[in-house]
């Protein structure tokens, strides 16, 4: 998980069967680095999605 942060992103690193909860407001990607299995539950209402091109590498 990539985390962005006023100071710049955090990297929070997950192994298999890892949970991992994103705190409300803060933007994040997911970067896989080979093939897995994930679960998202996201509230849908005000919930807000960004291109990947507006993402930092």
């Amino acid at each position: 998980m990539v985390f962005h942060e006023a100071d710049g992103d955090r990297v929070s690193r997950l192994r298999g069967f890892q949970t991992c909860i994103v705190p409300r407001g803060v933007w994040h990607r997911v970067r896989v680095k080979a093939p897995s299995e994930l679960i998202f539950i996201t509230p849908g209402k005000g919930t807000e999605t960004r291109a990947p091109s507006e993402h930092a590498s």
